[in-house]
């Protein structure tokens, strides 16, 4: 097991803006909050605001971006102490890459970083799509590189719940897959093209209401349709985005679904 002190070196930052999570994720580290620095961003929006607020106020070698929707498991302090010694031995190498499950999907997303302050200050995000995705593109592209623990179990579940949560959720992740041009996560979206994705998400979301009856099913599909047929904005999620009303999203997604049957790519309308 690493030693304590490598615990000392880190600081977890929990960024918050309403999740109905946030006490679990308390919950979940308490028993370790001695051994890290521990800091918040609360409600700041847009979501580039609070990335960049999280990395400038960091004053630690290493930094753990810690959504209020992650519930770290038991043992996450020995995990993320390992992870740091092995950091150490590799100046190039910006972030280690940690699993955790999608209660949402039911599968392991790329999720959880363990953050090289000095290459993360000296690179900010940039406002876009889920600006993760360009700043990890950004770095790859200066020659750093990160360490990748996607082959072990899951460090914690990614929870997302609320009607809000889960539309801003998927509008966010159909936003960015237009905007970038691509899936940029097999984990998030199953498919080659938008229009595929879309169609698997939306049968997965469907049966999984059918199966449960719980309605943030049914505001994913909501999300994910608002995010295929809203204007491309290219930005970050906000908190000052109100959810858009979706009625009949059934017959919203088929007539998209249906007029991209013979343009499934990924610059799709």
């Amino acid at each position: 097991m690493a030693e304590k002190s490598s615990l000392g070196r880190v600081t977890f930052c929990m960024t918050v803006c309403g999740e109905q999570t946030e006490q679990d994720c308390l919950k979940a580290i308490k028993s370790c909050r001695n051994q890290f620095v521990f800091q918040e961003v609360r409600n700041v929006s847009p979501q580039i605001k609070a990335l960049n607020q999280m990395l400038t106020q960091c004053e630690t070698e290493y930094l753990v971006p810690l959504d209020a929707d992650m519930i770290l498991h038991e043992g996450f302090a020995e995990r993320i102490s390992k992870a740091v010694d092995e950091m150490d031995d590799d100046s190039m190498c910006h972030s280690t890459l940690f699993s955790l499950w999608d209660t949402l999907t039911d599968q392991k997303i790329y999720a959880l970083k363990l953050l090289r302050t000095s290459i993360m200050q000296e690179n900010l995000f940039s406002e876009t799509c889920t600006p993760d995705v360009e700043h990890y593109t950004r770095l790859q592209n200066q020659g750093y590189h990160t360490i990748n623990m996607f082959d072990e179990s899951p460090i914690g579940n990614h929870v997302v719940k609320g009607p809000y949560f889960c539309h801003q959720k998927y509008r966010d992740v159909y936003q960015t897959m237009r905007s970038h041009q691509r899936v940029w996560c097999n984990g998030v979206a199953k498919g080659e093209s938008i229009r595929e994705c879309a169609f698997n998400h939306y049968h997965f979301f469907i049966n999984k209401y059918k199966k449960t009856q719980d309605e943030d099913y049914l505001s994913c599909i909501a999300g994910m349709v608002d995010g295929i047929t809203s204007e491309l904005e290219h930005k970050s999620k906000s908190l000052d985005r109100p959810m858009k009303p979706m009625s009949k999203v059934d017959k919203l997604f088929l007539t998209w679904y249906l007029k991209n049957e013979m343009n499934d790519k990924m610059e799709i309308s």
